[in-house]
């Protein structure tokens, strides 16, 4: 199953084995304690093994059960006859136990393999998220959504009607050359980037490649400038991309997410977030752009959030300021966490009002982190404090981290 978890190499190096590691973990890390009660309550586990009879384990369940009540989803487990009582574990904890004859682990294999299968195959899925722009209360049923995230690669553009047309993300060498991937070069038969690009517009952002008459598709460079991925020059350039293919007079636009390639600098759900607020921005800017936009992902840390509700595409379209988490932690190990709206302007300085003085001399981070002019360490606010939110590297969904010593310290 390796070749459908991108980053399954990532994820082994955070597998947690053996007990005393479990114990540790869970017992010393509240992080992990609200991380876990919130997955248990909101989404579906599937526990391999005979870790759910360990006391700790059961512990936290019920530690869970008792401040929040059941869980909205069951859960499901493969284990040993014997291991545990499975109506106990169905009407306690909501987990659905799948048993087989102790020692006889081939049948773990045969029901793992059969998942696969069923996960692999076809079946119900939500294969799509979007909104609509200017919407009223009542939507007239012929009203389409404006915005639209597909669960899809992008399709072949000789498969598109005349008033369609294809963008992927491309790079950008020497500010003169569009550079993309072997794959997309092959899939759209773009030749050689030197010998098929033509820039549209200024900045050299925007791109399109003619080769075989192929005018329907596009590149859009992301950064500013060969090396340099921000989240802020994500939105600009899909908005530079959004004016010049509704210039061309196209109706809908199926487009990669910009700057989220193996090379990336930040999490592609980041991505999906400045583009969803760039097109609320862009198309309300004027009633002449009314190009419609598909934006096609596979990726599977986007699509959770998306299926999980944790992101409101809503919400960003519609512009409102951003929300973003500040996490205090004292030298003490004390950590305190509050949500906050916030204006893309605003300094860095401005969202520690009301907290600890700045004689303390915090250091700050940006989670998740981005390597952006070296963001992803920590940063002392007297060379940051006049960074706007957004410069900074804050979309909505990310955490301000700010770290304080102790007094008189350093």
């Amino acid at each position: 199953m390796r070749e459908l978890v991108p980053n399954i190499t990532e994820l082994e190096s955070e597998i947690v084995v053996g007990h005393r590691e479990y114990r540790r973990v869970a017992n010393r890390e509240p992080h992990f304690r609200r991380c876990f009660a919130e997955v248990f309550r909101r989404s579906s586990m599937f526990f391999l093994g005979s870790g759910l009879a360990e006391p700790y384990f059961l512990t936290l369940f019920d530690e869970i059960i008792e401040l929040t009540g059941p869980p909205e989803n069951p859960h499901f487990a493969i284990v040993q006859e014997g291991d545990v009582d499975p109506d106990f574990m169905r009407r306690r904890y909501h987990i659905e136990c799948m048993t087989y004859e102790r020692d006889k682990h081939i049948c773990v294999e045969e029901a793992l393999m059969s998942f696969r299968d069923l996960v692999c195959g076809e079946r119900v899925r939500q294969t799509s998220w979007g909104g609509s722009i200017k919407s009223r209360f009542w939507v007239k049923r012929e009203k389409r959504d404006d915005f639209v995230v597909t669960r899809s690669y992008l399709p072949e553009p000789t498969e598109l009607p005349s008033e369609e047309a294809v963008a992927i993300s491309c790079g950008r060498s020497d500010d003169t050359m569009a550079t993309f991937s072997d794959d997309m070069g092959r899939k759209y038969n773009l030749g050689s980037s030197t010998t098929t690009q033509r820039w549209l517009g200024e900045g050299n952002m925007v791109a399109r490649f003619d080769r075989l008459n192929r005018r329907c598709v596009y590149g859009i460079a992301a950064r500013e400038s060969e090396d340099r991925r921000t989240p802020g020059v994500v939105g600009s350039a899909f908005e530079r991309a959004l004016d010049e293919l509704n210039g061309c007079g196209y109706e809908l636009v199926h487009v990669q997410l910009l700057a989220a390639g193996p090379k990336r600098e930040f999490l592609p759900w980041i991505s999906l977030v400045q583009m969803a607020r760039a097109y609320g921005v862009w198309r309300r800017r004027s009633a002449d752009n009314r190009l419609v936009v598909s934006v096609h992902v596979v990726d599977p840390s986007v699509i959770a959030p998306l299926r999980g509700g944790y992101l409101d595409l809503a919400e960003h379209l519609e512009e409102t300021p951003l929300y973003v988490g500040i996490e205090t932690g004292s030298a003490e190990g004390v950590f305190e966490w509050h949500g906050q709206y916030v204006d893309p302007t605003t300094k860095v300085q401005d969202l520690l009002a009301g907290l600890p003085s700045c004689d303390q001399r915090p250091l700050l981070e940006v989670y998740p982190p981005w390597s952006g002019s070296g963001r992803g360490r920590k940063e002392p606010l007297a060379t940051v404090k006049n960074e706007t939110v957004e410069n900074f590297g804050l979309v909505s969904g990310s955490t301000l981290i700010v770290e304080y010593a102790a007094p008189g310290a350093g």
